[in-house]
């Protein structure tokens, strides 16, 4: 008897070590999908300069992502976002910031095809042709 008393007692010992939860030593994630326009170029000259083939520009975050290539990516900030898009066109401008440099960046486009330009104010102005989508991407 005293033997299943202690074989029982150690039984119920080690049930309650190992139903214990351990903490999560990880922060909860706070990846969420997030709204942007997508800009994909359709023109050869932005690529041949060294620009980039698609950028993301966050609609509700001062942030804009340059693809270089389908996975190479560098982010920057902006600054001055202004959507006026109406339900026909899309009318975006902002500067973007790089080493504390702001170049002013201007889309204009057609909501129903997507085929637009985008106009960047640098010290020689460019503009290239672009085709713009309204996508959610994961921050």
């Amino acid at each position: 008897m005293k033997n299943l008393i202690k074989f029982l007692g150690l039984i119920t010992l080690v049930l309650i070590m190992f139903s214990c939860e351990e903490e999560s030593n990880f922060k909860q994630s706070e990846i969420e999908l997030v709204p942007v326009y997508t800009l994909i170029n359709t023109g050869t000259d932005i690529v041949s300069k060294g620009g980039p083939v698609s950028i993301n520009v966050y609609r509700k975050k001062p942030l804009l992502v340059e693809y270089s290539s389908s996975v190479n990516a560098t982010s920057y900030a902006i600054t001055n976002y202004v959507d006026t898009s109406s339900e026909t066109n899309y009318e975006i401008r902002f500067s973007k910031v790089n080493n504390g440099v702001s170049v002013e960046y201007t889309i204009s486009a057609v909501k129903g095809t997507g085929s637009g330009t985008l106009s960047v104010a640098s010290a020689i102005p460019v503009v290239y042709p672009i085709k713009i989508s309204e996508k959610e991407v994961y921050n």
